[in-house]
Order: structure tokens, then sequence, then C-alpha cells
């Protein structure tokens, strides 16, 4: 089914729900407002994370994208569906992103009952309003295949798309012990090794804390410790994305588990975890570079929970970084999906893309970055996340 889509006014979620199996265009914050009660009961649903829910989004728009004008793809009724999108100002031109891209692991369409059928609706709705952005970049596409490969083929113009990044995770419905015995001897054996040069930094302690104005100065104090404010890489050092946790931890109520380890009271290492019923995903950890392994140490009594409790997966989001590897039983993946407008600049932009993808997958250009990465991260110890 082609379905068109026309901007509407303040009464926009009363129309899209008279129409209900056709999408409807919510553009703008007030709108984005009364999409709320549809948004929230979507993200319920068994599939969703915790990057596509409502007041995640609302936070992204409030300190990652204060300029970005929300567009809403929404369908109530009998199948309901929502695309949450944002147009920005990027380099003069208007782009078309998904709603929360950056911070966000996983992103991409929420269905009650997700099916090939949304993606070709939602492919049809977004070239209904090509003429009103310059590119469409869709970073960290989540979805199933049906619904990804419908929607890729249903866009018009000029299209690419990419495997984004893989997201490892442990399977954790069986035992703890059978776990450990399907892993290699190496494996368990740095395990031990692990466990034991933690207790040579002194007695520690592991426990799951509630956020507040002063743990989260800690967490602050931690990165900037750690081996990654200096590489570059500390996720608390960005005043965006500062802004943006703080706002997730202290001013909504979405679910979190920040696990800490503490040595003589002091924060050595934490890991910030946001669970759903069946899936912890692991979104932040940081430990201070002068305490070796507590890092590992805190991942070990996180996944081993994990198996003693109830949930099925433990994710380790986007990456392949090789401290994951060991620990993994299977990978999902995210996706790039890259369009042009009506227009001829946004034919040449996808073709940027395409030059600059190909660019990346050349063997010696991995090479190099590797070499680079590893320069940068040459302070780094070995108790790493």
């Amino acid at each position: 089914m082609s379905t068109a889509v026309d901007p509407i006014d303040p009464n926009a979620l009363t129309a899209a729900r008279s129409s209900a199996d056709g999408l409807a265009l919510l553009v703008g914050r007030a709108e984005f407002e009364q999409a709320a009660s549809l948004w929230r009961s979507l993200e319920a649903s068994p599939s969703a994370t915790p990057f596509q829910s409502y007041d995640w989004a609302r936070s992204w728009l409030e300190h990652c994208a204060p300029d970005a004008e929300p567009w809403l793809f929404v369908r109530d009724g009998s199948r309901p569906l929502l695309l949450a999108t944002a147009c920005r100002r990027i380099r003069g031109r208007s782009v078309l992103t998904l709603l929360g891209q950056g911070p966000s692991d996983y992103l991409g369409p929420l269905a009650a009952d997700p099916n090939a059928s949304d993606g070709r609706d939602l492919a049809a709705s977004i070239a209904a309003v090509r003429s009103r952005f310059d590119v469409m970049q869709l970073q960290a596409w989540f979805s199933d295949e049906p619904t990804r490969r419908a929607f890729a083929a249903g866009l018009p113009g000029r299209t690419a798309g990419r495997l984004y990044e893989p997201c490892p995770f442990v399977g954790t419905t069986g035992s703890w012990n059978a776990y450990l015995a399907s892993r290699t001897k190496k494996f368990r054996a740095n395990l031990k090794r692990t466990a034991r040069k933690a207790a040579e930094s002194g007695d520690f302690s592991i426990e799951r804390e509630t956020v507040d104005r002063a743990l989260f100065d800690e967490m602050v104090a931690v990165e900037r410790e750690s081996w990654k404010w200096e590489s570059g890489f500390a996720y608390l050092r960005d005043a965006e994305l500062n802004g943006f946790l703080r706002t997730v931890l202290l001013e909504t109520a979405l679910p979190r588990e920040l696990w800490t380890l503490r040595l003589a009271g002091e924060l050595a290492a934490f890991a910030l975890v946001f669970p759903t019923p069946r899936v912890r995903y692991y979104y932040l950890p940081s430990f201070r570079a002068r305490y070796p392994d507590v890092g590992s140490q805190l991942l070990r009594s996180i996944v081993e929970d994990s198996f003693s409790s109830d949930f099925d997966e433990f994710d380790f989001l986007q990456g392949d970084e090789a401290y994951k590897r060991p620990w993994t039983t299977g990978a999902r993946e995210v996706y790039e999906i890259v369009g042009g407008g009506r227009r001829v600049i946004g034919h040449l932009a996808v073709l940027g893309f395409e030059a600059r993808w190909r660019l990346g997958s050349s063997r010696r250009l991995r090479d190099w970055r590797r070499r680079a990465l590893l320069v940068a991260q040459r302070g780094r110890r070995r108790g790493d996340e």
C-alpha cells in the first residue's frame, strides 16, 4: 500500500487516529508532545529498546539537537506504528535523521505487530515529503530483516545502505556454570586472573546504586581519571552528552541500573545498564586507570547476575571491540540507510557516502586506523570496561 503523507494541524494526532490504517506526519515540538500516549504504548512492545523510548527522545531533543524539528510518521488504529525522525540543518543542508541519532544504539520503527508492509508504507511516506529535505541519513536502523529490506527497496531516487555496526550479546537463559564450560580455557583463566588482580587493589564491594546528583558527579570523576578522557573517548566529557545523560538519569523514569565497584568507599568503576524485562543493555562502563582490572571484575559480576535473573540476554550494544569477543554468543546488526531529496545536492550526497564507505572498507585504511587507535589507547589498562 502506498500511503501519502501530508503535514497536519495542531489536531494532528486526532486526525492520524481517524485514518486507522494510514500514516500521518506530525511535525514540530507540540506534535511531538501530543504523540506521547501512542509512543508510550508502543515502547512497551517486546521488541522495543530503551533508546526508542519517548523519554529518551525528549532528552535528546533538549540537549543534543535543540535545533531539530521532530518529524513523526505515525499510524494508530489496529496496527499502530511510529517512526521518529528529525529534520536538522547540518553543514548548510536539510538532513533527515532518526530522532535520537548519536547516543542511541538501536533506533527505527516501533510497531505492535511488525511486518514488511510497515517498511513499504514508511518508504512511501518519506517519498511523499522528499521535496522538504536535501539528504536522508538514518543511522543505527534496527528492525526485523523483512521490514528493513522492504523499506530500503521502496525508497525513491538514489539510495544506499550498509551494515553500520554489529551488536554482540551473551545469551543468558542457561546457567552460569554451563556458559563458563562453553568458553575457552584462556577465557576462564583470564577471569581468575582478573579476580585476583582486582583483589590486590584492596577490599572492594559491588552494588547497584540509585543515581542522584552526587553519584553522577562521582561518575564524571571516574571518567576524568580513565584512559578515555585524555584519548578523547570519554562520554561524560562532552557537554551535550553529559547534559543528556544527566537528564535521562535524574529526570525520567526510564528503568536503569548503575552497577558500582568501590574500594574503601571510593568509586573505582561503574557500569550504566538499561534493562528491559528480557534484556540488559550495557550502555556506559568506565573505571579509574589507577585501578587495573576492576572494570573487568564488574563486567563479570553483571553478566553472572544476568544468568541467575530472568534476563534472556546481556547486550554489549554497538561495536566489535576486542574485549567483547570472548564473551559473545551471538550478534545482531544495525544499519545505515541514506537517500537524497529531490534536488541534485541529495544525489551528490549519496555518492559521497558511497565513496567514503568504500574507503572505509579498504584493508590498508583499516590497518592504518587500527594502528592510530592503538597509539591513542596506549595508556589503557587491562581492566577496560
